[in-house]
């Protein structure tokens, strides 16, 4: 009796050390690519694109604004009106300035189109580094390592997706994810099949 407890035990030992393994590995492993993409592909910086300057002086006239790059906006307040929601232009009160210059407008834009391409870069890397991880765990014959690989590669597609979506193409979202389906289904029907 004692022999078919202590089996037992063993197996429900051992049943919790291979969720523990395929756990940390699926952590450790998306752990790893992150830092991977860290240490090989830099983000941009907004320092390099706009100046930090410790005093910075803004121009207060379209010319001086438009002269540096800037976006001059013009001072007026629009307001809706209550009952019939018709924009009404507000007089500018005398004291105010007749527009706002945003100095950084065209460096922003510089600096927003290359986090975008970065974005996109480290959103394909994370997707390479899901399906290269799927496809080791869908040819590796040992269970605990096939199944950290497979899951591991899935939280990558999740983690690369999730970055890059508010910045995805509507069609672009459509095609991830009707592969990343078409993968589940075909690595979930070959592992069943096992």
């Amino acid at each position: 009796m004692d022999s078919i407890q202590t089996t037992h035990q063993d197996k429900k030992q051992s049943r919790w050390l291979k969720w523990l393994l395929i756990v940390g590995t699926v952590i450790i492993l998306n752990l790893f690519i992150n830092s991977l993409i860290k240490v090989v592909y830099h983000e941009p910086l907004y320092t390099n694109f706009c100046e930090e300057k410790q005093v910075k002086i803004i121009p207060d006239t379209k010319d001086s604004c438009l002269a540096i790059d800037g976006q001059w906006t013009d001072d007026l307040f629009v307001q809706k009106r209550l009952l019939s929601g018709e924009p009404v232009a507000m007089p500018v009160i005398e004291q105010q300035r007749a527009g706002y210059c945003d100095p950084d407008f065209t460096c922003r834009k510089g600096y927003d189109t290359a986090l975008n391409v970065y974005e996109r870069n480290v959103f394909v890397a994370w997707v390479v580094a899901g399906v290269l991880a799927l496809i080791a765990g869908f040819f590796l014959k040992l269970e605990v390592v096939s199944l950290s690989l497979s899951l591991g590669g899935v939280v990558s597609l999740v983690i690369g997706s999730m970055r890059y979506w508010s910045r995805m193409d509507d069609t672009l979202r459509l095609v991830v994810l009707g592969v990343a389906l078409a993968v589940l289904i075909w690595v979930g029907i070959k592992k069943i099949r096992e």
